[in-house]
């Protein structure tokens, strides 16, 4: 069942990887011979991580922390997500907060504010 549930989130990344350009993972998933696995750009991986969401995004931010796994310039690229991530859309937040509470949210929040603090 966790799988079946979790399809469509893999193909979201997927598509994702296969949108930003990288061949590793195309060769890979469509049955080439892979080479030694090259990273993408450090602005690509950037961009991979904002294009998949939150969780990722924080996996970015948590990565430009780490010298000692990855180069200076994927550490420098990954810093732009402590404090120059694009703001998720309003309407977004609102649908999934209604879906967690399973009730409007007039009845469960005096007032949200749309506007996002960082």
């Amino acid at each position: 069942m966790f799988l079946t549930q979790t399809v469509p989130r893999q193909r979201e990344i997927i598509e994702v990887l296969f949108r930003n350009g990288w061949g590793y993972m195309r060769k890979l998933l469509t049955g080439g011979k892979p080479e030694d696995p090259q990273l993408p750009t450090p602005a690509v991986l950037k961009k991979i991580f904002i294009d998949l969401g939150p969780v990722y995004i924080k996996l970015g931010q948590l990565l430009s922390t780490r010298p000692d796994i990855l180069s200076s310039a994927y550490i420098e690229e990954l810093s732009t997500l402590q404090d120059e991530v694009p703001p998720v859309d309003w309407s977004e937040v609102e649908v999934l907060i209604r879906k967690q509470l399973k009730r409007p949210l007039e009845e469960t929040c005096k007032y949200l504010n749309p506007v996002p603090v960082a």
